[in-house]
């Protein structure tokens, strides 16, 4: 899970803390990394991280 408040250097540290081919993005995460009262907002999966950072590179 990846709260919906990470951007920049923050979401790119945090996804490679914890690699997946999907992550379920939440409106708020507790400190121990559960969800917190929030809510899910979406789904980002890691080929769309992959395509804004190298659009001609391939996520194998």
């Amino acid at each position: 899970m990846l709260p919906a408040t990470l951007a920049g250097e923050d979401m790119i540290r945090a996804v490679q803390a914890a690699p997946a081919t999907e992550y379920l993005v939440v409106s708020e995460l507790s400190p121990s990394g559960q969800v917190a009262g929030g809510q899910v907002v979406g789904v980002l999966a890691a080929r769309s991280i992959a395509d804004v950072l190298d659009p001609h590179q391939t996520v194998k």
